[in-house]
Protein backbone atom coordinates (compact mmCIF):
# COMPACT_ATOMS: atom_id res chain seq x y z
CA UNK A 1 0.00 0.00 0.00
CA UNK A 2 3.04 2.32 0.61
CA UNK A 3 4.70 1.10 -2.11
CA UNK A 4 1.49 2.28 -4.18
CA UNK A 5 1.19 5.53 -2.59
CA UNK A 6 4.42 6.22 -3.51
CA UNK A 7 4.71 5.88 -6.61
CA UNK A 8 1.62 7.18 -7.04
CA UNK A 9 2.38 10.76 -5.68
CA UNK A 10 6.05 10.77 -8.03
CA UNK A 11 3.76 10.08 -10.85
CA UNK A 12 1.60 12.80 -9.57
CA UNK A 13 3.84 15.62 -8.88
CA UNK A 14 5.78 14.85 -12.03
CA UNK A 15 3.01 15.28 -14.11
CA UNK A 16 1.65 18.77 -12.57
CA UNK A 17 4.93 20.20 -12.62
CA UNK A 18 5.77 19.25 -16.21
CA UNK A 19 2.15 20.76 -17.14
CA UNK A 20 1.83 23.64 -14.93
CA UNK A 21 5.65 24.71 -14.55
CA UNK A 22 5.43 25.53 -18.44
CA UNK A 23 5.10 29.67 -18.07
CA UNK A 24 6.45 31.99 -21.22
CA UNK A 25 9.48 31.52 -22.53
CA UNK A 26 11.98 34.66 -23.05
CA UNK A 27 11.26 36.42 -26.19
CA UNK A 28 14.52 36.13 -28.78
CA UNK A 29 16.35 38.91 -30.24
CA UNK A 30 17.09 39.17 -33.68
CA UNK A 31 19.79 41.46 -34.62
CA UNK A 32 19.67 42.73 -38.79
CA UNK A 33 21.74 44.65 -40.02
CA UNK A 34 21.35 47.27 -43.09
CA UNK A 35 21.03 45.72 -46.48
CA UNK A 36 21.67 48.57 -47.77
CA UNK A 37 21.64 52.49 -46.61
CA UNK A 38 21.78 56.33 -47.68
CA UNK A 39 20.49 59.33 -48.07
CA UNK A 40 18.28 61.55 -50.74
CA UNK A 41 18.47 65.44 -51.18
CA UNK A 42 15.14 67.32 -51.54
CA UNK A 43 15.82 67.35 -55.51
CA UNK A 44 15.16 63.66 -55.18
CA UNK A 45 18.94 62.51 -55.57
CA UNK A 46 20.06 59.47 -53.84
CA UNK A 47 24.17 59.66 -52.68
CA UNK A 48 23.83 56.28 -54.51
CA UNK A 49 22.73 57.29 -57.85
CA UNK A 50 26.63 58.71 -58.95
CA UNK A 51 28.68 56.43 -57.80
CA UNK A 52 27.57 53.03 -59.08
CA UNK A 53 30.07 50.82 -58.49
CA UNK A 54 29.61 52.61 -54.25
CA UNK A 55 29.05 49.48 -51.77
CA UNK A 56 25.60 49.61 -50.68
CA UNK A 57 26.50 51.51 -47.63
CA UNK A 58 26.51 54.48 -48.42
CA UNK A 59 27.01 57.66 -46.81
CA UNK A 60 23.80 59.34 -44.81
CA UNK A 61 23.00 62.66 -43.60
CA UNK A 62 19.47 63.53 -41.74
CA UNK A 63 19.30 67.60 -41.71
CA UNK A 64 20.24 70.55 -43.98
CA UNK A 65 23.14 71.85 -45.66
CA UNK A 66 22.96 75.67 -47.15
CA UNK A 67 18.93 75.16 -46.98
CA UNK A 68 19.01 71.75 -49.04
CA UNK A 69 17.25 68.89 -47.12
CA UNK A 70 18.71 65.44 -46.59
CA UNK A 71 16.92 61.93 -45.40
CA UNK A 72 18.49 58.94 -44.70
CA UNK A 73 16.84 55.69 -45.53
CA UNK A 74 18.17 51.93 -43.88
CA UNK A 75 16.55 48.76 -45.57
CA UNK A 76 16.84 45.23 -43.80
CA UNK A 77 16.12 42.12 -44.80
CA UNK A 78 13.58 39.82 -43.42
CA UNK A 79 14.36 36.69 -45.01
CA UNK A 80 15.49 34.76 -41.73
CA UNK A 81 11.98 36.34 -39.46
CA UNK A 82 9.39 33.51 -39.23
CA UNK A 83 7.50 34.36 -35.51
CA UNK A 84 5.76 37.09 -34.90
CA UNK A 85 7.67 40.35 -33.91
CA UNK A 86 6.86 42.13 -30.85
CA UNK A 87 9.04 44.63 -30.17
CA UNK A 88 11.64 46.54 -32.24
CA UNK A 89 14.79 48.71 -32.14
CA UNK A 90 16.53 51.11 -34.23
CA UNK A 91 20.69 51.18 -33.63
CA UNK A 92 22.53 53.70 -35.59
CA UNK A 93 25.82 55.17 -35.07
CA UNK A 94 25.70 59.38 -35.27
CA UNK A 95 29.35 59.82 -36.20
CA UNK A 96 28.97 63.60 -36.26
CA UNK A 97 26.87 66.38 -34.63
CA UNK A 98 26.29 70.02 -36.53
CA UNK A 99 24.27 72.06 -34.70
CA UNK A 100 24.65 75.03 -32.85
CA UNK A 101 21.99 73.67 -30.27
CA UNK A 102 22.83 71.04 -28.01
CA UNK A 103 19.95 68.77 -29.03
CA UNK A 104 18.27 67.54 -32.24
CA UNK A 105 15.48 65.68 -32.63
CA UNK A 106 14.80 62.42 -35.43
CA UNK A 107 11.56 61.10 -36.72
CA UNK A 108 11.09 57.49 -38.41
CA UNK A 109 8.55 56.97 -41.01
CA UNK A 110 7.98 53.89 -43.31
CA UNK A 111 8.52 53.86 -46.71
CA UNK A 112 6.38 52.48 -49.36
CA UNK A 113 8.49 52.69 -52.65
CA UNK A 114 10.35 49.35 -52.72
CA UNK A 115 14.01 49.20 -52.22
CA UNK A 116 14.61 47.78 -55.89
CA UNK A 117 13.31 51.34 -56.97
CA UNK A 118 14.64 53.47 -54.63
CA UNK A 119 17.88 53.02 -54.33
CA UNK A 120 20.11 54.86 -56.82
CA UNK A 121 17.50 57.05 -57.76
CA UNK A 122 18.46 60.16 -59.74
CA UNK A 123 15.20 63.00 -59.62
CA UNK A 124 12.90 61.77 -57.70
CA UNK A 125 11.32 63.94 -55.44
CA UNK A 126 8.76 61.59 -54.65
CA UNK A 127 11.24 59.09 -53.06
CA UNK A 128 12.40 61.72 -50.62
CA UNK A 129 9.53 62.86 -49.61
CA UNK A 130 8.58 58.80 -49.31
CA UNK A 131 11.24 58.83 -46.58
CA UNK A 132 9.46 61.72 -43.90
CA UNK A 133 5.84 61.31 -44.32
CA UNK A 134 3.25 58.60 -42.72
CA UNK A 135 2.46 57.11 -45.75
CA UNK A 136 0.01 54.11 -44.13
CA UNK A 137 -1.41 56.54 -41.89
CA UNK A 138 -1.02 54.30 -39.20
CA UNK A 139 1.73 57.22 -37.03
CA UNK A 140 5.06 57.59 -37.06
CA UNK A 141 7.79 54.79 -36.59
CA UNK A 142 9.10 56.38 -34.03
CA UNK A 143 11.42 59.72 -32.40
CA UNK A 144 14.14 60.67 -30.73
CA UNK A 145 16.51 63.85 -29.34
CA UNK A 146 19.65 63.58 -29.68
CA UNK A 147 22.05 65.12 -27.41
CA UNK A 148 25.33 67.03 -27.79
CA UNK A 149 27.77 69.76 -27.37
CA UNK A 150 26.51 72.72 -30.05
CA UNK A 151 29.84 72.84 -32.64
CA UNK A 152 32.16 75.34 -32.48
CA UNK A 153 34.50 74.72 -34.89
CA UNK A 154 35.20 72.89 -37.64
CA UNK A 155 36.95 69.84 -35.57
CA UNK A 156 34.56 69.55 -32.62
CA UNK A 157 31.71 67.38 -34.09
CA UNK A 158 32.96 64.54 -34.06
CA UNK A 159 30.45 61.95 -32.06
CA UNK A 160 30.95 58.69 -32.89
CA UNK A 161 27.82 57.73 -30.25
CA UNK A 162 25.10 54.78 -30.74
CA UNK A 163 22.11 55.87 -30.05
CA UNK A 164 18.48 53.27 -30.14
CA UNK A 165 15.22 54.26 -30.97
CA UNK A 166 12.23 52.23 -29.53
CA UNK A 167 10.05 51.69 -32.40
CA UNK A 168 5.86 52.26 -32.14
CA UNK A 169 3.32 49.91 -32.36
CA UNK A 170 2.97 51.25 -36.24
CA UNK A 171 6.63 49.60 -37.08
CA UNK A 172 5.95 46.87 -35.57
CA UNK A 173 2.71 45.69 -37.32
CA UNK A 174 4.25 47.04 -40.81
CA UNK A 175 7.38 44.82 -40.10
CA UNK A 176 4.78 41.66 -39.03
CA UNK A 177 2.46 42.80 -42.44
CA UNK A 178 5.76 42.59 -44.05
CA UNK A 179 6.47 39.21 -43.09
CA UNK A 180 3.48 37.92 -43.83
CA UNK A 181 2.94 39.03 -47.18
CA UNK A 182 6.55 37.72 -48.06
CA UNK A 183 8.34 40.85 -48.52
CA UNK A 184 12.24 40.56 -48.65
CA UNK A 185 13.26 43.72 -47.24
CA UNK A 186 11.96 46.59 -44.85
CA UNK A 187 12.56 50.16 -44.88
CA UNK A 188 12.89 52.69 -42.46
CA UNK A 189 13.16 56.55 -43.59
CA UNK A 190 14.71 59.24 -41.17
CA UNK A 191 14.14 63.02 -41.13
CA UNK A 192 14.93 66.13 -38.72
CA UNK A 193 11.99 67.15 -37.48
CA UNK A 194 10.61 70.40 -38.61
CA UNK A 195 10.94 71.80 -34.96
CA UNK A 196 14.51 71.08 -34.61
CA UNK A 197 15.83 73.46 -37.88
CA UNK A 198 17.27 76.76 -37.45
CA UNK A 199 20.52 76.32 -35.23
CA UNK A 200 23.26 75.31 -38.33
CA UNK A 201 26.80 75.62 -38.31
CA UNK A 202 28.74 77.85 -40.67
CA UNK A 203 31.99 76.03 -41.73
CA UNK A 204 34.98 78.63 -40.68
CA UNK A 205 37.33 76.69 -42.34
CA UNK A 206 39.96 77.38 -39.40
CA UNK A 207 42.32 75.10 -37.70
CA UNK A 208 41.96 74.05 -34.19
CA UNK A 209 43.90 76.76 -33.04
CA UNK A 210 42.15 79.32 -35.13
CA UNK A 211 44.60 79.98 -37.43
CA UNK A 212 42.98 79.50 -41.17
CA UNK A 213 42.92 76.87 -43.62
CA UNK A 214 43.55 77.54 -47.16
CA UNK A 215 40.85 78.05 -49.49
CA UNK A 216 41.79 75.49 -51.60
CA UNK A 217 42.36 73.23 -48.53
CA UNK A 218 38.63 74.22 -47.57
CA UNK A 219 36.36 74.84 -50.02
CA UNK A 220 33.27 74.29 -47.22
CA UNK A 221 33.98 78.03 -45.94
CA UNK A 222 30.56 79.09 -44.57
CA UNK A 223 28.18 75.67 -45.92
CA UNK A 224 25.46 76.15 -43.40
CA UNK A 225 24.99 72.52 -41.86
CA UNK A 226 22.66 71.19 -39.58
CA UNK A 227 21.93 67.55 -39.10
CA UNK A 228 22.99 63.94 -37.33
CA UNK A 229 23.15 60.48 -38.26
CA UNK A 230 26.54 61.65 -40.00
CA UNK A 231 28.14 58.27 -41.27
CA UNK A 232 31.65 59.87 -42.26
CA UNK A 233 32.49 58.75 -46.05
CA UNK A 234 35.30 56.60 -47.61
CA UNK A 235 37.38 59.77 -47.60
CA UNK A 236 36.38 60.13 -44.00
CA UNK A 237 39.89 59.69 -42.22
CA UNK A 238 37.91 59.91 -38.65
CA UNK A 239 37.95 56.00 -37.24
CA UNK A 240 34.57 54.85 -38.50
CA UNK A 241 32.44 55.66 -41.31
CA UNK A 242 29.35 53.92 -42.92
CA UNK A 243 28.66 51.39 -40.59
CA UNK A 244 25.60 49.32 -40.97
CA UNK A 245 22.37 50.79 -38.80
CA UNK A 246 20.71 47.33 -37.17
CA UNK A 247 17.06 46.50 -36.49
CA UNK A 248 16.70 44.46 -33.24
CA UNK A 249 13.65 42.58 -32.91
CA UNK A 250 11.93 40.40 -30.11
CA UNK A 251 10.26 37.33 -31.70
CA UNK A 252 7.39 35.78 -30.22
CA UNK A 253 8.82 32.25 -28.69
CA UNK A 254 7.74 28.97 -30.56
CA UNK A 255 6.77 27.31 -27.20
CA UNK A 256 6.69 27.50 -24.07
CA UNK A 257 9.30 26.54 -21.83
CA UNK A 258 9.39 24.30 -18.65
CA UNK A 259 10.87 25.68 -15.64
CA UNK A 260 11.22 24.91 -11.79
CA UNK A 261 7.91 25.94 -9.84
CA UNK A 262 7.77 28.67 -7.15
CA UNK A 263 7.79 26.83 -3.58
CA UNK A 264 3.82 28.19 -3.39
CA UNK A 265 3.24 26.51 -6.35
CA UNK A 266 5.09 22.74 -5.78
CA UNK A 267 3.37 23.20 -2.41
CA UNK A 268 -0.14 23.20 -4.19
CA UNK A 269 1.43 20.31 -6.56
CA UNK A 270 1.99 18.06 -3.50
CA UNK A 271 -1.53 18.55 -2.28
CA UNK A 272 -3.32 17.92 -5.41
CA UNK A 273 -1.30 15.06 -5.59
CA UNK A 274 -1.84 13.62 -2.19
CA UNK A 275 -5.68 14.42 -2.57
CA UNK A 276 -5.58 11.75 -5.68
CA UNK A 277 -3.79 9.24 -4.04
CA UNK A 278 -6.77 9.47 -0.95
CA UNK A 279 -9.43 9.04 -3.61
CA UNK A 280 -7.82 6.11 -5.13
CA UNK A 281 -7.03 4.69 -1.85
CA UNK A 282 -10.90 5.11 -0.95
CA UNK A 283 -12.47 3.59 -4.29
CA UNK A 284 -9.85 0.26 -3.80
CA UNK A 285 -11.19 0.18 0.12
CA UNK A 286 -14.91 0.20 -1.16
CA UNK A 287 -14.04 -2.40 -4.25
Amino acid sequence: MKAVGLKCISAGLGLAIATSAGGAAEAATLILGASTQSRYDQYGIDFLAPRPEHPPLANTLTGWRNDVEFRSYFFFDLDTVSTAVTGARLRLLNKRYYSTEASETLQLFDIVTPMEQLVGGFGRPEFFADLGQDDSGQGSYGEVTLVSAPTTTDFDNLVEEYFEVVLTQAAIDGINRAVAAGQRYFGIGIRLADTSRGSPYAFKCEFSNGEPIPPDDCPVRGVLTEGVVFSGGKGDPRQQSEVPGELLLDLQPDSPSVGVPEPATALSLITVGLTGIWFKSRLRQSD
